[in-house]
């Protein structure tokens, strides 16, 4: 069990019980680092609205009861991001704002019987709570598989062609499958599986090898699903839903790592003496 590091706390209310919600915004290294700060750089210049939750990780706890300081039931919850998210938050207003909607959309996912209204305040709090709750933080569900021989290189940079107009298709189990990418031009990809015939606890792993999405489950069976692009398997997130369906938030892989990997030197770069 870990024990985050107390940041800021955003005071909510519920507009089906009139009762306040508190969010502990929390610190631990066990939480993924953001995978593109320059990308969380653009958005905060822009419209909120474009930010993907994606781009922050973060892990959620359960919410508990506790009291308000006059004596009066209240709900409390802890967000836990990487203690880098936290001192940008620090640096940073507009990116503390960003990282505060991020974590009340997450919130809310995950509590459904929320129904939190706009709105928020920033309390004089580290904490809400007598005692920081510890809380077990799980390792990234996505690992990479190694592969000694990867397929023919070809270019991940999808400007030019129309490979995303792939949405939606069934795989040989008969599992829906939904793949759509993010960015103009594409900077990431998201796969929805259904799982209609496995439970979410049977889920044993889900690894990425460049084009290849693999979800292993009990039993030895395996889900295949073909990728538009290359990933970054070193920093793609799984997120097991309470509907059954599996998302794999993947972002490409960059250029020079693509090419490293498939020629052992840096391509398209060309110097003159």
């Amino acid at each position: 069990m870990a024990v985050p590091e107390p940041a800021f706390v955003v005071k909510m209310r519920d507009r089906k019980t009139g009762g306040k919600v508190f969010l502990n915004v929390a610190a631990h290294e066990s939480v993924p680092d953001v995978e593109d700060w320059e990308g969380v750089e653009s958005a905060t210049r822009g419209d909120l609205a474009e930010v993907k939750r994606m781009r922050i990780p973060m892990r959620m706890s359960v919410l508990r009861d506790d009291v308000d300081k006059a004596g009066k039931r209240c709900k409390v919850a802890d967000c836990v991001v990487h203690i880098e998210v936290v001192k940008q938050a620090a640096k940073r207003k507009e990116f503390q704002t960003l990282l505060i909607h991020a974590a009340i959309d997450l919130l809310q996912e995950k509590q459904s019987m929320l129904d939190l209204e706009p709105g928020y305040k920033l309390p004089k709090l580290r904490y809400k709570g007598n005692t920081v709750q510890p809380m077990r933080i799980k390792p990234s569900l996505v690992t990479e598989l190694n592969s000694s021989t990867p397929q023919a290189a070809e270019t991940p940079h999808p400007n030019t062609d129309n490979r995303c107009s792939r949405q939606t298709h069934k795989s040989g189990d008969g599992k829906g499958i939904t793949i759509a990418c993010e960015g103009i031009p594409v900077q990431a990809m998201r796969v929805v599986i259904l799982l209609t015939h496995i439970q979410p606890l049977e889920i044993l792993a889900v690894k990425v090898n460049m084009d290849r999405l693999q979800v292993h489950h009990v039993g030895g069976q395996v889900i295949d699903v073909e990728l538009p692009f290359y990933a970054d398997a070193a920093h793609s997130h799984a997120h097991l839903h309470k509907d059954k369906s599996l998302t794999v938030h993947l972002p490409l892989l960059p250029y020079l790592e693509y090419c490293k990997r498939h020629t052992g030197q840096l391509c398209g770069i060309t110097t003159s003496g």
